[in-house]
């Protein structure tokens, strides 16, 4: 998205995160994000491995797991309501580090830690340490 601007008039700006870029040159060799090419050349291969939708929907779907499988056998709608909403530190592939998921039955809200990164031209840089939304 900043091509178009020009990458040169992008060095230094300034977002938050909470996922890896797997299109960005600093996690080019993080197995994480191999992983995720890899499923997505053999399961979607037409998928942009960098659109941000796609990114989200493997994290959803790696959340979605962790719930199912502390379900267990009992796959009713209150447990599965349950262990969804009594995360405490969830790490998904592809999270940055320092950033996990929590949820309660009061707060369905599962990020409450994002990343400060600055661009450089080329690549994202994440700087000092993890902001707290709560």
């Amino acid at each position: 998205m900043l091509k178009p601007a020009g990458l040169d008039a992008s060095k230094g700006l300034v977002t938050t995160q909470f996922l890896k870029q797997p299109g960005d040159p600093a996690w080019v060799d993080d197995d994480e994000v191999r992983t995720y090419k890899a499923f997505l050349a053999k399961y979607a291969p037409s998928a942009n491995p960098d659109d941000y939708s796609v990114l989200v929907a493997y994290m959803n779907v790696n959340a979605l797991t962790t719930v199912l499988k502390r379900c267990g056998d009992q796959l009713t709608r209150e447990n599965l309501l349950r262990q969804a909403t009594s995360l405490h530190g969830e790490r998904m592939p592809l999270m940055l580090p320092d950033v996990t998921i929590s949820t309660t039955p009061k707060d369905y809200t599962p990020f409450k830690t994002l990343r400060i990164a600055t661009f450089d031209g080329t690549s994202w840089s994440l700087t000092g340490d993890p902001l707290s939304a709560e």
